[in-house]
């Protein structure tokens, strides 16, 4: 054997040859790339570019696209995005970089997002899935699921006297103008501690900025102030503040402040990110943060996903959702949810759109020892009802503010009965029968039937979807601060599941289990 060094760049190396050499064909982003045609970001995004003005175009919005895709793909930071295009072939071949391409500067992920924005972000996923049902994953009148889940807010709580604070320096850092309190107190000197302070320094500490704040509204209340739309903004948050979190006691000196016990359901948390809200996971457990509701297909492809404040009720989102899918051409026969969004309205509504809302019926139960009214047979056509004891009355009125019928039972009758204990405490029972009582009557028929106990089981599968959204893609704590940016998060999130699941469904001889592919 010859020993024989080769001159260096002897060979031309074309990275179109190097990509095919390394990058495995079962590659997730691989299968990716080969199924979806990417080519839509472009014209969508091509009114944010003039073909006259600035430079040549270096990272296409559709390269931009592809390397988010990577980066909620893989829970990356914009730095570690940036640094991993650069050492990571298969990312390079996905987002479309040469070998020798320079890779974008790490801000330019956070700027593209923001040039987008959360409904241009929205239009891309429903292109995506427009080539779901092309290829035969999604189908118009596929059932679907609906369901919530939170999200904690990129903030620290403060305590009442550290928002009232902020709410103030957020106010003098926009304003430069003549000022009736004291800027150093509040933009200079670092002051003691709160979880230092006594009872007493805690109850004067509040008093102070209660009295500045006040102090500073009445300031900006005179015409002939001015002060630039921001600085109003700031004033009309510390007013909300105030409002929300502190009570003035009037004694015989002076005026006294302290904390509301109720404090306002709407009431801002935090002022760097003033969309964050207290939400409740349960009776006893809440968060402070966001809402991700998120409707999926029985084939577990989401078609859906909007994020709101988290003191949003679930079933209000309900409407919006389906509303939204009309408008991508999607009519879910059924759509199956838990019991909160099983109200009457809800169901009303779903049922004009065309969709049955299967839910748990939220029947009216006493939690006590009583009859609901679930146990009294009603005939509309006679206008009658019926009590667990047999006895009937036809004797009503109508109650305007509750929308319904009110029928009474004879006071002798109850007096009597052997079931009063069971019934009432009062001398007679009375009932309230809506107009919307036979749709109640119809989800408790349904309810216990064998289709409703396969519609629930399968309705279990959103769950595990959603875990998944959290726990491998970062979506269980917001990456970013304000509604519009933390929904933007939920999109591309969203976005990553489908094209993993996707990838799952057209393998039929079954693709390698891998946390990244679900």
């Amino acid at each position: 054997m010859v020993f024989k060094e080769e001159p260096k760049e002897s060979r031309f190396v074309l990275s179109k040859d190097v990509y095919g050499k390394v990058i495995s064909k079962d590659h997730l982003l691989y299968r990716i790339k080969e199924e979806i045609d990417f080519s839509f970001v472009n014209e969508e995004c091509k009114d944010l570019y003039d073909p006259k003005i600035g430079r040549d175009v270096c990272n296409y919005p559709e390269m931009m696209f592809k390397a988010e895709i990577i980066q909620y793909m893989y829970g990356l930071s914009e730095r570690q995005l940036r640094d991993q295009i650069g050492e990571n072939l298969v990312y390079r071949w996905f987002i479309g970089y040469e070998l020798d391409d320079d890779v974008f500067h790490f801000t330019a992920p956070g700027k593209f997002r923001n040039a987008l924005g959360e409904e241009r972000h929205r239009k891309l996923f429903d292109q995506i899935l427009e080539q779901f049902k092309v290829k035969g994953l999604l189908d118009e009148y596929e059932n679907q699921s609906i369901d919530a889940t939170h999200i904690i807010a990129d903030i620290a709580i403060p305590t009442t006297i550290g928002l009232i604070k902020k709410a103030i320096v957020s106010v003098l850092r926009c304003y430069e103008g003549d000022c009736p309190i004291d800027r150093e107190y509040y933009l200079g000197k670092k002051e003691k501690k709160e979880y230092k302070m006594t009872e007493k320094e805690k109850r004067l500490t509040l008093k102070k900025v209660v009295i500045d704040a006040k102090k500073l509204i009445e300031h900006f209340a005179h015409s002939d102030v001015k002060a630039n739309e921001e600085t109003l903004e700031s004033i009309d948050q510390l007013r909300a503040i105030l409002k929300d979190y502190v009570k003035e006691i009037n004694d015989d000196k002076e005026p006294q402040y302290e904390e509301r016990e109720g404090k306002g359901k709407d009431r801002i948390v935090s002022t760097v990110d003033k969309d964050a809200r207290w939400g409740a996971k349960s009776d006893d457990k809440t968060f402070c943060g966001y809402k991700a509701h998120t409707s999926q297909t029985d084939r577990q492809i989401i078609t859906d996903i909007e994020v709101t404040k988290g003191n949003i009720p679930d079933d209000k989102e309900l409407q919006p959702n389906l509303e939204r899918q009309k408008e991508k051409n999607l009519s879910p026969n059924k759509m199956r949810s838990d019991g909160i969004y099983g109200t009457i309205d809800n169901r009303k509504k779903a049922t004009e759109m065309g969709t049955k809302l299967i839910a748990p019926p939220r029947t009216s139960h006493n939690k006590g020892k009583y009859y609901s009214k679930e146990d009294f047979k009603y005939y509309p056509e006679e206008k009658k009802l019926v009590c667990p004891a047999g006895h009937k009355t036809n004797i009503r009125y109508w109650n305007k503010n509750g929308n319904a019928w009110v029928y009474h039972f004879d006071g002798k009758a109850c007096k009597q009965c052997p079931k009063k204990s069971d019934c009432t405490y009062a001398a007679h029972r009375t009932v309230s029968i809506s107009k919307e009582y036979e749709i109640q009557q119809e989800a408790i028929r349904y309810s216990k039937t064998e289709e409703y106990k396969e519609d629930m089981k399968v309705r279990a599968h959103i769950e595990p979807k959603q875990a998944e959204m959290k726990r491998f893609h970062k979506l269980k704590r917001a990456i970013y601060r304000g509604l519009e940016r933390v929904n933007i998060q939920a999109i591309y999130t969203a976005i990553v599941v489908n094209l993993k699941r996707m990838v799952k469904l057209l393998d039929s001889d079954g693709y390698r289990e891998d946390p990244n592919i679900s």
